[in-house]
């Protein structure tokens, strides 16, 4: 173990003359060839693949040797356990070798292991696939790799998003670009929460705009019935809100509580919208599943700026 760790190629052949096991153990499940691979020994490893260590052993973590070489970026220790047998497709840790390929972003690496492997959307213990984990990184190199060699753009992690989901929460529009050549601008995840919901949500104006600009549906209903609008309302988000109007969002649609968007601004202090509502003439007297109107929920929470906006309304001010 400690010749292999250090990359002595010598003594590891002494050793094996002298009957060492070449698979044996540490107490974390590592064998020899997992250290030298590790640690990018190329010449260590060829000694013990020649002495017949097992190149597709595990350790403790399920990781392979190959998937170590993969995970510290050594190309050289990599096209000599693939070439010895190692498997590129292996699935027995939380991430494949072409999730670790993505994750460290050489694109040498990656062409070498997309060449291997035949399921370029193999996924992890998430659902994820490479191209999602690209996605949440803004890796647009290996974004495009990945999409030149099939990828799936609308594949669904196990909480139902897509890599357009991630990479619009973390908020890279250009890789949104990318990946809206795939389509999936309006899949929705578990919750019923389109990319736009997502951009919203997370106050990217700039996303906003683009997925608007694209044709994602302004009016969708996550699974509590919010709509995007809604949503901008909830947050306070008020330059998504007046982009959401442009686009013809409707002003008095209501979620499963009937809350409309003049409820849900009120209540949370977004005056800005309450103002923007107030002009458009939204519906002031539609009630909440309580019974509550807009007024009465801005009165609720003491909201005097909304109180004033709302008196000021049409049908009130009569």
């Amino acid at each position: 173990m400690v010749a292999a760790r250090a990359g002595n190629g010598s003594i590891l052949r002494v050793l094996f003359k002298r009957g060492s096991q070449v698979d044996a153990t540490a107490k974390d499940g590592s064998t020899a060839l997992h250290l030298a691979a590790h640690n990018g020994y190329i010449d260590a490893c060829r000694v013990l693949i020649g002495g017949g260590a097992n190149v597709n052993a595990v350790d403790a973590a399920w990781l392979n040797p190959l998937m170590k070489a993969v995970q510290m970026g050594h190309i050289g220790v990599t096209k000599l356990l693939l070439k010895s047998g190692a498997d590129a497709q292996a699935t027995t840790g939380p991430k494949t070798s072409l999730h670790l390929a993505v994750e460290n972003g050489i694109k040498d690496m990656l062409e070498l292991l997309l060449d291997q492997v035949k399921r370029v959307d193999a996924i992890d213990d998430m659902g994820f696939t490479p191209l999602m984990v690209a996605s949440q990184r803004g890796n647009n190199a290996v974004i495009e790799q990945l999409i030149a060699r099939k990828a799936n753009v609308e594949a669904c992690a196990n909480d139902g998003s897509t890599a357009l989901h991630f990479t619009v929460r973390c908020g890279h529009l250009t890789t949104c670009k990318i990946l809206l050549k795939g389509g999936a601008i309006n899949a929705v995840d578990v919750d019923g929460v389109t990319p736009l919901m997502d951009a919203i949500s997370n106050g990217c104006a700039w996303t906003c705009r683009f997925l608007a600009m694209f044709g994602a549906a302004v009016d969708p209903k996550n699974n509590y019935g919010a709509t995007p609008l809604l949503i901008a309302a909830m947050r306070g988000n008020a330059d998504a809100f007046k982009l959401l109007v442009h686009e013809g969002a409707s002003i008095n649609a209501n979620d499963h509580g009937k809350r409309t968007s003049l409820h849900l601004a009120a209540k949370n202090g977004a005056n800005d919208i309450v103002k923007m509502l107030v002009d458009f003439e939204a519906d002031v007297k539609l009630m909440d599943k309580r019974g509550f109107t807009p007024l009465m929920a801005a009165a609720q929470v003491e909201n005097v700026r909304a109180i004033r906006l709302l008196l000021a309304h049409p049908a009130l001010a009569k």
